[in-house]
């Protein structure tokens, strides 16, 4: 039996492997992090050593989860969807949260990018993430549903 040398679990690492998650490479997941390929490979990592299982696997067409990292997504979605409401703050009766869009570059850039800088001018306690990529999004069902 191989021996887990667990740590505390870090949120950085946790954002950075739904990044990787979400991206399917380590460059988009940098480029949408602002951060370096580097970083993102050695952050997930971390969170592999944190949690004692491997998370993602390296597929010649980028990363793929594993069913550990499968089993992570949703309990790491709604992490996100927590620290965001919590750095917002904000009165009850005000629409806050993460907000996700996907949509091909020349609507985004084109369409949707002037209407959602409006939109959270009107609703500053909105964080909203577009995403212009052509590649697939992971969605998790809220528990609600």
């Amino acid at each position: 039996m191989a021996v887990k040398n667990r740590t505390a679990l870090d949120w950085e690492n946790v954002r950075v492997f739904l990044a990787l998650a979400r991206h399917g490479s380590l460059s988009a997941a940098a480029r949408a992090l602002s951060v370096n390929h580097a970083t993102v490979a050695r952050r997930v990592k971390s969170l592999e050593q944190s949690l004692g299982e491997r998370l993602v696997e390296r597929r010649l067409d980028g990363y793929l989860l594993t069913p550990a990292g499968t089993r992570l997504l949703g309990p790491a979605t709604e992490m996100e969807t927590a620290a965001a409401n919590l750095s917002r703050g904000g009165g009850e009766d005000k629409p806050i949260g993460l907000v996700r869009v996907n949509a091909p570059p020349s609507l985004s850039q084109h369409f949707l990018v002037s209407r959602l800088a409006k939109l959270c001018r009107q609703h500053p306690g909105l964080d909203v993430d577009l995403a212009t990529e052509l590649a697939p999004v992971v969605w998790t069902a809220p528990r609600w549903i």
